[in-house]
């Protein structure tokens, strides 16, 4: 991540810049690491209406067949730099509600793989933007806990997959639409939060917004907290990883980076 974030360090130990746990902090974390609702509920909601018989009966219906007569076994970086960590969730988490919204209505195959496209890119933008969300807002030494939290609602999404398409299994006809439509519930908490929330200081750096930047980690950490040496660190970070993207691919072809040479 361009800017990282990451605190600068001092004969080995993070630099505590003062700044607590704020409520800002934690709503802010608290929405970003929700994203991994969307990761974890798609890919439980998919293996099991993948094998929905009311779904494979609309769809898939040679696959079937085959299925009951043999035994089954039991078995995006670029544009989150460009356009900030906020809007790429934003974006995600809309791609992702639309694509559940298309596939609970999927009436042939056509609008099936469509909203599907748009579960994955949805589901992939918030997968890269809210772990970077995470990393750069919250305080140094608390920043292993919150980015944890992610993991957290990944397997929450996963776990409220499986239930949900246990139970709509049992509806016949139509049970699949539910599995795929609840998908728009995690989807709608990613966009309305994602509106409220503000971009990450690094990002905002990234982008040339100084003073947006500066506004944004002193509403992170509170009023009250004074930022100025985060804020000279993260700008010292973003400097350092533009230094470092320059010639980046081409280093790993010299000598240094050659273990046996």
């Amino acid at each position: 991540m361009a800017g990282g974030g990451l605190a600068a360090s001092e004969g080995g130990r993070v630099r505590d810049y003062g700044g607590g746990v704020t409520p800002s902090v934690v709503l802010t974390c608290l929405m970003a690491a929700s994203c991994g609702l969307i990761f974890g509920y798609d890919v439980g909601v998919s293996g099991g209406v993948a094998q929905m018989e009311s779904f494979l009966k609309k769809f898939f219906p040679e696959v079937l067949s085959g299925m009951k007569s043999m035994k089954r076994d039991a078995y995006c970086n670029n544009v989150t730099k460009r356009i900030g960590r906020q809007a790429t969730m934003l974006f995600g988490g809309a791609m992702f509600l639309a694509g559940s919204a298309i596939s609970a209505g999927a009436v042939h195959i056509a609008m099936l793989i469509i909203g599907r496209m748009l579960l994955g890119f949805g589901m992939g933008f918030t997968a890269q933007a809210a772990p970077l969300y995470l990393a750069e807002t919250s305080p140094a030494k608390w920043r292993g806990a919150f980015t944890t939290a992610y993991h957290f609602f990944v397997v929450t999404g996963t776990v409220a997959a499986s239930v949900t398409n246990y139970f709509t299994n049992r509806i016949p006809n139509w049970g699949w639409r539910v599995s795929l439509g609840l998908a728009a519930v995690p989807a709608t908490v990613i966009v309305v939060g994602a509106l409220f929330v503000p971009d990450t200081p690094s990002s905002l750096v990234v982008r040339g917004k100084p003073d947006k930047a500066r506004a944004s980690l002193q509403r992170i950490r509170g009023a009250g907290t004074d930022v100025e040496a985060e804020f000279k660190d993260i700008i010292y970070a973003v400097e350092e990883a533009r230094r470092n993207e320059e010639g980046a691919y081409s280093r790993l072809c010299k000598k240094g980076y050659r273990h046996y040479s």
